[in-house]
């Protein structure tokens, strides 16, 4: 991978760097951090060159946007691309009143869905104010999918179409953004969104990874002919793909199955015969697909940071890529990379 390169939307005047900063844990995912140290993280990506920061309302209800826009202060608005979300509002209530999942020492708002174009719009009024932004450059519809709304689905998908998506497009055609697009978990949802919607670009959470690609095809193939350009989130389905088989091992935010667990041991065999690291592998397999505009990953702690650098680096032997195809760990139609540089 080429680390300093930028590559521009096909469907927008936008340029993202190769590796991008996901801002999940800034909202305190699990475990809190301080401020200190989430700017600290912030900071290391931006050092490393990093130029794209993705954040939502929901990450920590608020606060990932409230720290990336402190963070981003001091930054020449030309030097970076920010994204955030629409379709939760933030309302303001009292600390204990609301359940807020995983997140810890969230701040008095809970979430509420909203898909309706004056939802829509008021999120990203509110959104500015947490960035202190006047605009941002790529904003996403997020998370109108089954993962989240399991049964309600496609009445949430439909209410989307009417109200969120014009209003996306409101803002994209007065210049407030640069770039629209979706941010989801299944592949058919995305699919529909691409056929249904005038969008840029797509941020996929985990549905193209080195561990699955079934299903991916028909998305990639579409997003290709279609000019949308693709942002991978969650590249290491949350956790496995970094840390590999161990006691707890997460895959989509939940323990991993044993099923799982043997495909990832397959895979990390075929990595030690040949000198190579798990998340480099995974890191290196997902940039390759042509329509993969930046891999966008996230991190807890700077080593974390700093690895995941070094991992983008790393050469990996063509053989490697072959073997992993032999051995069916990896569909056929995927496309692997070259030697770094190739």
């Amino acid at each position: 991978m080429n680390l300093t390169k930028k590559q521009k939307f096909q469907r927008a005047d936008v340029s993202v760097s190769e590796i991008s900063t996901g801002t999940v844990q800034l909202g305190n995912l699990f475990r809190a951090l301080s401020n200190k140290d989430a700017e600290e993280l912030l900071v290391q990506s931006w050092d490393h060159g990093s130029r794209y920061i993705d954040t939502a309302p929901f990450y920590g209800h608020g606060l990932s946007e409230h720290r990336v826009g402190h963070f981003l202060q001091s930054k020449a608005r030309e030097e970076f691309v920010i994204s955030t979300k629409v379709g939760r509002s933030l309302i303001p209530a009292p600390v204990g009143s609301f359940s807020h999942g995983d997140w810890v020492n969230v701040p008095g708002l809970k979430v509420e869905f909203d898909y309706s174009y004056e939802g829509v719009m008021k999120q990203f009024d509110s959104s500015l104010q947490r960035l202190l932004m006047n605009r941002v450059d790529i904003l996403l519809l997020h998370d109108a999918d089954h993962y989240t709304h399991g049964k309600n689905q496609p009445k949430m998908f439909e209410q989307a179409i009417a109200g969120a998506i014009p209003a996306m497009l409101k803002l994209r055609e007065e210049g407030v953004v640069k770039a629209i697009g979706a941010g989801f978990n299944n592949i058919d949802c995305l699919i529909d969104i691409v056929k249904q919607a005038d969008i840029d670009c797509l941020l996929v959470a985990g549905r193209y990874t080195l561990l699955e690609q079934d299903g991916a095809q028909e998305l990639m193939d579409l997003c290709e002919s279609r000019g949308v350009s693709i942002v991978l989130g969650s590249i290491f389905n949350s956790g496995i793909l970094a840390t590999g088989v161990k006691p707890g091992a997460r895959y989509h935010y939940e323990t991993a199955k044993p099923e799982v667990l043997s495909k990832v041991t397959a895979i990390n065999d075929v990595c030690a015969e040949f000198g190579v690291s798990l998340p480099a592998a995974a890191i290196q397999f997902v940039s390759a697909h042509p329509a993969v505009t930046s891999v966008c990953i996230g991190a807890s702690n700077v080593e974390q940071i700093k690895n995941n650098y070094r991992f983008a680096a790393e050469r990996i032997p063509l053989e490697f890529w072959g073997e992993l195809r032999k051995k069916n760990l990896i569909s056929d139609w995927a496309p692997t990379p070259g030697y770094l540089g190739a």
